[in-house]
C-alpha cells in the first residue's frame, strides 16, 4: 500500500469518526444552533477549507439567513442574508435539491453571488439542500466556501450530503418535540381553565362529546332546573329535588356514555 493510500484511508476514517460523533449530537442535542455550528466547524474541518456556512430559509421563501458559521467575520452570521433569485446558486440548489457548485466564482457566469462573499475572500462555493422533513419546505442550505478557487468533486459534495440529512433529521425532531409541547401547554392552559370554572358554585358546567352525549358536569349543573329529565335518569338522579341532586354529584359528574 502506498503513502498515498494509506493518507486516504486514514483521512476516511478521520472523517467517519467526525461523522459519527456529530450523529450523536444531532440526536441529543435540543441546541439548534450548536447543531449547526459544529456541522460547519466538522466540514470545514474535513474538506480543509477556510468557512462554511447554514444558509436559513426564512418564512418568504426567498430570503437565506446566515443562521450559523465558522470562518466569517463579524457581522455575517446571524445579520448575513441573501435572496434565493434564480441569477444565484442557492436557489439552483433549493429548486433542483442538487448539489450546485461554483469552482471559481470570478469566471463563473451562471451566478452572482452577494457582496458579503466576495468581502470574505470567497473564491468557490459549494451548496447542498437542508431538507425540513415530509410536507415542508427545505429549510435551507449548507455551504461550503474556498478562498482559492476550487474544484469540488462528486466525493465532496456526497460528504456534505450526509451532514446535511443528519441536520434534517435533527430539525424535523424538533419541530415534532416543540408541537408535542405546545399541545400539551393548551391541553394544561385548557383543563385549568375548566377547572377554575367548574368551582364557582354559582355557575352548572356540563361537558358534551363530539355526539352531543354528557360526558361531565360540576355540582352546579346538578341543580339546573333546565336540563331534562332525562338526564338526571342517566345519572340515577329521576325525581330528585335540585337541592337532592346536589348532593348525588359523584353520580352526576361520573356520566358517560
Amino acid at each position: 500500500m502506498t503513502t498515498k493510500e494509506e493518507n486516504n484511508i486514514s483521512e476516511l476514517l478521520r472523517q467517519q469518526t467526525a461523522l459519527a460523533r456529530f450523529g450523536e449530537l444531532a440526536l441529543r442535542s435540543d441546541n439548534l444552533d450548536e447543531i449547526l455550528t459544529e456541522a460547519c466547524r466538522l466540514v470545514g474541518e474535513a474538506l480543509g477549507t477556510d468557512l462554511a456556512k447554514v444558509m436559513a430559509l426564512q418564512d418568504d421563501g426567498e430570503t437565506l439567513l446566515v443562521r450559523a458559521g465558522i470562518g466569517w467575520k463579524p457581522g455575517v452570521v446571524g445579520e448575513a442574508t441573501s435572496k434565493a433569485s434564480d441569477r444565484t446558486s442557492e436557489a439552483h440548489a433549493l429548486k433542483s435539491g442538487r448539489p450546485m457548485v461554483s469552482p471559481d466564482i470570478a469566471t463563473e457566469t451562471r451566478f452572482s453571488y452577494p457582496p458579503f462573499l466576495v468581502e470574505n475572500g470567497v473564491k468557490a462555493v459549494a451548496n447542498v439542500v437542508i431538507g425540513g422533513g415530509k410536507g415542508q419546505p427545505p429549510f435551507g442550505l449548507l455551504q461550503i466556501d474556498s478562498r482559492e478557487p476550487r474544484q469540488f468533486t462528486d466525493s465532496d459534495t456526497t460528504f456534505l450530503s450526509t451532514y446535511a440529512n443528519l441536520i434534517s433529521s435533527a430539525v424535523t425532531r424538533m419541530r415534532i418535540t416543540g408541537d408535542l409541547r405546545d399541545r400539551e401547554a393548551r391541553l394544561r392552559k385548557s383543563e385549568e381553565r375548566f377547572r377554575r370554572i367548574a368551582e364557582i358554585e354559582t355557575v352548572g358546567v356540563i361537558l358534551f362529546d363530539a355526539e352531543g352525549k354528557i360526558i361531565d358536569g360540576n355540582v352546579a349543573s346538578c341543580a339546573c332546573p333546565a336540563l331534562p329529565e332525562r338526564i338526571w335518569m342517566r345519572a340515577g338522579c329521576a325525581g330528585m329535588s335540585s337541592p337532592r341532586r346536589s348532593g348525588c354529584r359523584k353520580r352526576c359528574v361520573s356520566l358517560r356514555s
